[in-house]
C-alpha cells in the first residue's frame, strides 16, 4: 500500500509539472498543440544538453518575450555557453534577450564587452572583436560562434556521472509520466474529485 501509495503521488507530481509546464506555453505559441509540443521540444532538450527542465523552459519563456521562437539547436548553444563560462542558462538566455531589448550589461557576465555603434554592435570576446548588425538573427549567429568554440563541453559531460544522473532523472520521468498518460492519471484525478 504504500509503495502504490509513493507510486501514485509520483505520477501525480510528473503529471501536475507537465500540466503547468504545457500551460505556461499556450499564450505564447498560441495554442494548445503549439504548446504541447514545445514541452516536448525541451524535453529532448533537456536529454540533450544536460540542462535541467525548470532552467530550459524558464529560458525558452524568457526568449519567446521578446518575440524569439527558442529551437533545440539554440538552447543546446546557450547551454554550451553556459556550461564553458561557469553561468546558468538563465544568465546566457538573459544577455541574449538583454541585448535584443538594448541593454548589454548582462554581456559581461559571459566575458563579452559591447560597444553600440549605431546600427552595429561591435562584441569582444577573448581579445577577438566581431561587428554584427543590430538584429536577433546576427546575435543568433553570434551566439551561435561562441557555442561552436566550446561544442565538446556537452559531450564531456554527456560522458561523466552528470550525464548518467541526467539520464536517470529523465527516464524516470519520462517512466512517471507515460504511467499517468496511460490511464492512471485519469484514475488518480477521479480519486482525488470524489474524495
Amino acid at each position: 500500500a504504500i509503495a502504490t501509495g509513493a507510486m501514485a503521488g509520483a505520477v501525480s507530481k510528473e503529471l501536475i509539472a507537465t500540466e503547468k509546464s504545457v500551460a505556461a506555453f499556450i499564450q505564447s505559441t498560441g495554442s494548445l498543440a503549439d504548446a504541447r509540443a514545445q514541452f516536448e521540444m525541451l524535453q529532448q532538450a533537456a536529454r540533450d544538453t544536460i540542462q535541467p527542465f525548470d532552467a530550459l523552459k524558464a529560458a525558452a519563456l524568457d526568449l519567446r518575450r521578446n518575440g524569439v521562437t527558442p529551437t533545440s539547436e539554440q538552447l543546446k548553444t546557450f547551454s554550451q555557453i553556459a556550461y564553458s563560462s561557469g553561468q546558468s542558462l538563465e544568465t546566457v538566455a538573459g544577455a541574449f534577450t538583454g541585448v535584443i531589448q538594448g541593454n548589454y550589461r548582462g554581456l559581461k557576465q559571459l566575458g563579452i564587452t559591447a560597444q553600440d555603434t549605431g546600427d552595429k554592435l561591435r562584441l569582444t570576446y577573448k581579445g577577438t572583436t566581431t561587428e554584427i548588425e543590430k538584429n536577433t538573427a546576427a546575435l543568433s549567429g553570434y551566439f551561435s560562434e561562441l557555442g561552436q568554440e566550446n561544442e565538446g563541453v556537452l559531450e564531456y559531460l554527456q560522458g561523466g556521472l552528470t550525464g548518467a544522473m541526467n539520464q536517470l532523472d529523465n527516464a524516470w520521468g519520462d517512466f512517471y509520466r507515460a504511467l499517468g498518460e496511460s490511464g492512471l492519471g485519469d484514475l488518480i484525478r477521479d480519486m482525488v474529485r470524489e474524495a
